[in-house]
């Protein structure tokens, strides 16, 4: 069972598959992100104009953004500004969701007091920079959820997400 460079799979991976699919159904809506390498791009753009972005006109809004293969969120903070964090909770690589409320009715949130984003799924709280605040499940460190600059001008409507 070993791997002896033929190509075979190893017992470590045997046993790693093992207990995730142990381990997987005993968290609700279990659902791991996908983190393959995809497209890199360097920048990408959105229009408040867009039928897809238009939820956007409101503070504290969301909408899910394809950095090209990356889901990002976009996040309207302010009147000002849109902050774009990766979809991808880094607690435990899990889709944070965000991109239909009433497709994913426990999506992730934008706490307008606190001006943090809080995760659904284990409701760990990051700030608008992407740094670990909290979390009313686990004491243990969250390691920063990874956010993107943006650029965007509120009286056209125009914005540029770049990559991190």
């Amino acid at each position: 069972m070993s791997d002896n460079g033929s190509g075979g799979v190893n017992r470590r991976q045997i046993l790693k598959a093992l207990a995730a699919a142990a381990v997987c159904p005993l968290f609700a809506g279990c659902e791991f992100a996908d983190i393959s390498n995809g497209e890199f791009v360097s920048e990408s753009s959105f229009s408040l104009s867009d039928s897809g972005y238009d939820a956007l006109d409101e503070v504290g809004a969301m909408v899910c953004h394809n950095h090209g293969s990356h889901p990002v969120l976009l996040v309207r903070v302010s009147e000002d500004d849109i902050a774009a964090f990766d979809r991808t909770c880094p607690h435990e690589n899990l889709d944070m969701g965000g991109c239909s409320q009433a497709e994913e009715p426990n999506f992730v949130e934008w706490d307008d007091d606190e001006e943090s984003i809080v995760c659904r799924h284990h409701f760990s709280r990051f700030s608008a920079d992407g740094s670990f605040i909290d979390s009313d499940v686990h004491n243990d460190d969250v390691p920063d959820i990874r956010t993107f600059p943006v650029e965007f001008d509120p009286d056209s409507g125009e914005g540029t997400v770049f990559a991190p």
